[in-house]
């Protein structure tokens, strides 16, 4: 009996040890990824923590760093150029989302249900998803909404209604801006509901036709509480993205005419990298953080049961 208590007891530490081997090194591999994700995420943002606390500025070389406390938290929201930026963003996202998911759903289904040019009409569709947003701003978005020689104001024209500044005009600047999202967003949401479409088992349309349901019955009967969990994943990513909006402003109308289109992210790139006021900006990048949070946040815990459904 101690003969075999004493060979359980060995195999135990051997296998204790074994594991302790293991453990060690699952920790060696994953140290390189975690001081990478520590470089260029943790630090980062600690960093820009700090920063939105002093007086910081990058133009003032030599002058010392004073902490100032939440100063500049404070002033966030006395700031009309903030308060503006904070509310064109809220419009952009609170149209460009919905409009963005809505054609791109109409689109998917048209797709699903195409017979003629099916493969030719998905590349065409998608092809603004292989473009940068940066290229589909300089390409189309300048060449579409030109007043001189654009085809929406040849369109116009040749309808005989007036021609108009699309970018230069502040209560359509912003409009075209949504437009031109609305255009190079679809591509995405088209990608996701035609593979989600195309899981769909056609057994529960074929009964429901068998049934005398029209196709506009069975799609909003079957096929669309079907893709829900795809929409609300969908509609998450696009409300949190549309929060961060950037590069198209910033291409197409740099914040203008006025302050009609300035978005935080432009806001907080102005007074950051060219007005060289990182405290401040850093402040207003944390405030735009802490709101896509919220938002996103709030959303999810929405749309929670709906995404769940997939599981």
């Amino acid at each position: 009996m101690a003969v075999l208590s004493g060979g359980r007891t060995h195999r135990r530490n051997r296998t204790g040890g074994s594991r302790g081997r293991r453990s060690y090194i699952r920790a060696v591999l994953l140290l390189p990824a975690f001081l990478s994700l520590a470089f260029v995420t943790i630090y980062p943002l600690s960093f820009t923590i700090y920063a939105s606390l002093t007086d910081w500025n990058l133009f003032n070389f030599g002058a010392p760093v004073r902490f100032i406390g939440f100063d500049h938290w404070i002033n966030l929201w006395r700031d009309d150029n903030f308060l503006v930026a904070f509310r064109n963003t809220a419009v952009f996202a609170l149209f460009s989302t919905p409009l963005t998911y809505l054609v791109g759903l109409a689109v998917a289904v048209a797709l699903d249900n195409a017979t003629v040019g099916k493969r030719f009409f998905r590349v065409l569709f998608w092809l603004p998803l292989m473009l940068s947003s940066v290229l589909v701003t300089l390409i189309v978005g300048r060449m579409m909404f030109d007043p001189n020689v654009g085809p929406v104001n040849a369109t116009l024209d040749a309808f005989g209604l007036p021609q108009q500044l699309w970018l230069a005009d502040p209560n359509l600047a912003m409009v075209t801006i949504i437009l031109l999202q609305v255009w190079w967003g679809t591509a995405y949401t088209i990608v996701l509901l035609v593979a989600a479409l195309e899981s769909l088992p056609p057994e529960l349309q074929e009964a429901a036709r068998l049934d005398g349901a029209s196709e506009w019955r069975a799609f909003w009967g079957i096929t669309f509480p079907m893709l829900l969990p795809v929409s609300a994943a969908i509609f998450l990513i696009q409300v949190v993205d549309a929060w961060k909006v950037f590069d198209i402003i910033n291409v197409l109308t740099g914040g203008g005419p006025g302050r009609a289109t300035q978005s935080v992210s432009l806001l907080v790139y102005q007074q950051g990298v060219a007005g060289g006021n990182i405290s401040y900006a850093s402040a207003m990048a944390w405030a735009l953080t802490i709101t896509i949070a919220l938002v996103g946040g709030g959303l999810y815990w929405i749309l929670l049961p709906t995404i769940r459904e997939d599981d």
